[in-house]
């Protein structure tokens, strides 16, 4: 069951009523309000009927796009013990596993919907009726439960879970599957796609096409070291494209589809990875279908997409010694495609995407049998006794990989519009379980290693530097260059290193790095959170983080000796913008005062903040050797104020709205973004604040609002980050 299911109906908990359509519990008269989050969390351990659910499930199910620390989970569980009066030490509704997460404990009865209008229309008010009807629901119960034995026992000892479809449902092996954090295995300015493990788990195939490229190529790389091993040579010299890489069961052979641009072909080619130039030609595929391709389990056949008539593609199978062809799937209409076979570890079982392209552009899984192969009426091919749907293809969206986890479970990644989850099929009990949600494409699972392998799809943040004494026209300098998003470069105070945010290890952490972009290295791993501005004390052993859980941003102070991490209490005030003054013992930010943001200074030692505005304030920045702060108000211009507190003064007017999070200062030169002014494009303005004489650095190179800067201590260098196209880089993930 989903949980959009679970929130249409009602829930008989002993004597509670839980009315999900309402968000309310009933116990006798009474009615108690819960938030939609609590109702979330306790109908997560319902729909699991007594087992242990995990921690890392409920933040699936409960908050699919957020992160949240695990104090959100545990105030929801409080909140819900107390509305039942709960006891934690010996509970009788809700039990806290040590390391295994939450288990509901009490009886669970779903009741139809067409009962639920007693909820607001009857009262239940007789103590006579609730003692009959505690009575009737704990015999009730009883029978439930010695049934229940019955079944199970009769499950495991007769195997006959296909005469009990919805008893077989209902025992959801999956829950135990744990996913570690997913970590990049490759981070090359271009695309990378289609990856696979070799079968000893030593090597990584994928495809990789270079940024303004008109071919892509199969790169062979080490799992652990990262480094490239060889690259599969064109064997043409035309435009080439390769796709589509899959070892061979015993690990010897590569094969792989190569598309030829100017003929506009697919083929098929297979090689021995002890002599990569020795490439044979097996035959035709698809032109659309390009990374369509698995080896049977005897090494001897390929299995890939070809067209059949105008508007159907079915798989084939090919003998990679004679070439002989048959075709393997039967799509029944016109318009549809058979596609990405993935065959079983035993041979036994083969699955496959088969989709729709016009007009619903949604797929489906399927599965036959690889067993026998009986002769068809028809031509003489080669038909597939059984093939079922595993998934529906209306109504589900795309299935962008999938692969087998074992031999009786399939993990597919699936896109529905903007939501992309990794789910999880159990052949068993025909379960369809969500994983995770994220970015998930052309998987491939390593069930030695327990290792899920994908393309992930991101955008480029490099970081860059400009000569600031060579003028406009000089090109920045690349130091930083990664897919993995670094951004927020800051400088230390003696000019020597360079701190910024990066999600190189799948979530935004703290890197350091020498100025000149080298000796690159991670300071944080911060689990379930995001860093999302850092600066630096004025003596640089210390670095300002800004935090962000869930909804929550808290600061915290990095010291770059110990390298310990420490909370720093603003007590109940909502923080923004947060950054260090020019002095050590103060930190200054905007902090929430009712329904305004208002300019604050707070104590790097920690404690509630000082309020040193009157009107709105947002944006502050303390330059170098200065003992005021500068901010900006939505709409009037940049001020700025002593740091102690005292009279704001307007410095400009005219300063753009649409800049206030992108400027930094230095001594009377304002540095910004302006969008606007310049013919549509972007460019990095210096402002005399003196003179009021502007100067245009560079323009129509940078986006303006997906850009963070800063400034060098003697005022030589901008440092600041660039957003280049998307690209995919290959991900590897832990699963068991």
């Amino acid at each position: 069951m989903e949980l959009t299911q679970a929130r249409k109906i009602q829930w008989q908990l002993d004597d509670w009523l839980l009315d999900a359509p309402s968000m309310q519990l009933v116990l006798g008269d009474e009615k108690v309000k819960i938030t939609s989050k609590m109702q979330d969390v306790l109908l997560v351990l319902l729909m699991h009927k007594g087992r242990p659910v995990a921690k890392e499930v409920i933040y699936q199910q409960v908050w699919p796009t957020v992160i949240v620390s695990e104090q959100l989970i545990a105030r929801a569980i409080s909140d819900l013990r107390k509305v039942f009066g709960d006891n934690a030490k010996s509970p009788q509704y809700i039990e806290t596993l040590s390391k295994a997460g939450y288990r509901w404990l009490g009886t669970i009865t779903q009741i139809e919907m067409a009962t639920s209008s007693r909820v607001n229309n009857q009262s239940i008010s007789s103590s006579a009726m609730n003692a009959e009807r505690r009575k009737s629901r704990n015999l009730l119960a009883l029978k439930v439960l010695f049934f229940s034995i019955i079944l199970i026992v009769l499950t495991i000892y007769l195997n006959i879970s296909s005469f009990f479809p919805q008893v077989a449902k209902d025992i959801n092996t999956s829950a135990e599957i744990n996913i570690a954090p997913a970590l990049p295995l490759t981070s090359q300015p271009g695309i990378e796609n289609a990856p696979t493990i070799s079968p000893d788990g030593k090597v990584l195939a994928y495809v990789y096409e270079e940024q303004g490229s008109n071919s892509s190529q199969i790169i062979l790389q080490n799992v652990f070291t990262h480094k490239v091993i060889a690259k599969i040579p064109f064997n043409s010299q035309q435009k080439i494209k390769q796709f589509g890489p899959r070892f061979s069961p015993n690990g010897l052979n590569l094969a792989f589809t190569q598309y030829d641009e100017t003929q506009q072909s697919c083929k098929v080619y297979w090689l021995a990875l002890s002599d990569l130039t020795q490439q044979f030609h097996v035959a035709s595929c698809a032109n659309r279908f390009k990374m369509s391709l698995d080896w049977s389990i005897s090494g001897k056949e390929l299995y890939f997409t070809q067209d059949i008539s105008t508007d159907i593609r079915a798989l084939v199978a090919v003998n990679i010694a004679d070439k002989t062809a048959s075709q393997i799937t039967f799509p029944q209409h016109g318009g549809t495609t058979d596609y990405s076979p993935r065959v079983s570890s035993d041979g036994a079982s083969l699955i496959f995407v088969r989709g729709k392209l016009k007009p619903s552009h949604h797929s489906a899984i399927y599965q036959t049998t690889l067993l026998e192969r009986v002769n068809s009426q028809e031509n003489g091919d080669r038909r597939l006794p059984l093939t079922k749907a595993l998934t529906a293809i209306e109504g589900q969206g795309n299935i962008f990989g999938l692969s087998w986890l074992d031999a009786r479970s399939i993990i597919y990644a699936l896109d529905q519009d903007i939501n992309q989850s990794l789910r999880l099929i159990s052949l068993a009990d025909d379960s369809d379980l969500l994983l995770a949600q994220g970015s998930y494409h052309r998987i491939d699972y390593h069930k030695k290693s327990k290792t899920l392998v994908f393309a992930n799809s991101q955008q480029v943040s490099n970081i860059v530097a400009l000569a600031l004494n060579q003028g406009r026209g000089k090109s920045p300098v690349k130091l930083i260059s990664s897919t993995r998003k670094d951004h927020q470069p800051r400088v230390s105070p003696n000019g020597e290193n360079i701190a910024f945010i990066a999600d190189r290890s799948g979530t935004d952490q703290l890197w350091i790095a020498k100025v000149n972009g080298k000796e690159q290295r991670q300071l944080t791993h911060i689990t379930k959170a995001a860093i999302i501005d850092v600066s630096w004390s004025p003596d640089g052993k210390n670095l300002l983080l800004v935090v962000q859980t869930n909804l929550l941003v808290k600061l915290y102070i990095f010291n770059l000796d110990s390298l310990k991490l420490t909370a720093i209490e603003t007590g109940k005030f909502s923080i923004s913008d947060a950054r260090w003054s020019t002095h050590a013992q103060w930190l200054i930010a905007s902090c929430q005062v009712g329904n305004s943001w208002q300019i604050c200074r707070i104590s790097s030692l920690g404690g509630k903040p000082v309020i040193l505005t009157t009107a709105s304030g947002i944006s502050p920045y303390s330059p170098t050797h200065s003992d005021f702060i500068y901010f900006t108000r939505h709409g009037e211009g940049l001020w700025r104020m002593p740091l102690l507190g005292g009279k704001a003064d307007l410095v400009w007017q005219d300063f753009p709205e649409h800049s206030w999070k992108n400027w930094v200062l230095y001594e009377n030169q304002l540095y910004y973004l302006d969008h606007k002014s310049y013919d549509e494009q972007t460019a990095l303005v210096k402002r005399d604040l003196i003179s009021g004489e502007n100067q245009v650095i560079f323009q129509g190179i940078i986006k303006w609002n997906k850009t963070s800067f800063d400034i060098s201590p003697n005022g030589d260098f901008l440092y600041l980050s660039t957003q280049a196209p998307a690209s995919d880089d290959i991900y590897s993930q832990k699963i068991h």
